[in-house]
């Protein structure tokens, strides 16, 4: 079946119609932090579509840490006039901590949990960093 036979379709052109003057207007008019903000805002939820793909393929991602990780990479890259390079870093370094805590943590589970902790850092990685 078709994604355009379930509405699946039509409903992700409607959100592009509605959400591509909205970002249009957010580049052209919002301020630096503003900006920043939407932009991070977006790398979450792009994050949290990407986790859900991770699932459906049996992992179990640390969706939460994924999400937060990725929008402050993206918010760290994006701050006006911030020292980019030592945020971005900081960042970087604490959401890996993280999702590695995580992995250790989930010890019953060790050798699923390290695969687990890959695809979070690579959603936190392609999408805060993209």
């Amino acid at each position: 079946m078709s994604a355009a036979g379930t509405g699946g379709g039509w409903t992700r052109v409607a959100t592009a119609a509605v959400l591509a003057p909205v970002t249009l207007a957010a580049v052209w008019l919002a301020p630096g932090g503003l900006f920043a903000a939407l932009t991070a805002g977006l790398a979450g939820l792009e994050a949290l579509e990407f986790f859900r793909l991770a699932e459906a393929t049996g992992l179990r991602p640390y969706s939460r840490l994924g999400v937060a990780g990725a929008a402050a990479v993206t918010l760290a890259l994006g701050w006006p006039g911030a020292a980019t390079h030592a945020w971005l870093g900081a960042v970087v370094v604490a959401a890996t901590a993280a999702v590695l805590v995580g992995a250790l943590a989930a010890s019953e589970r060790r050798a699923a949990s390290f695969a687990e902790a890959g695809a979070t850092l690579l959603g936190v990685m392609y999408l805060g960093l993209g």
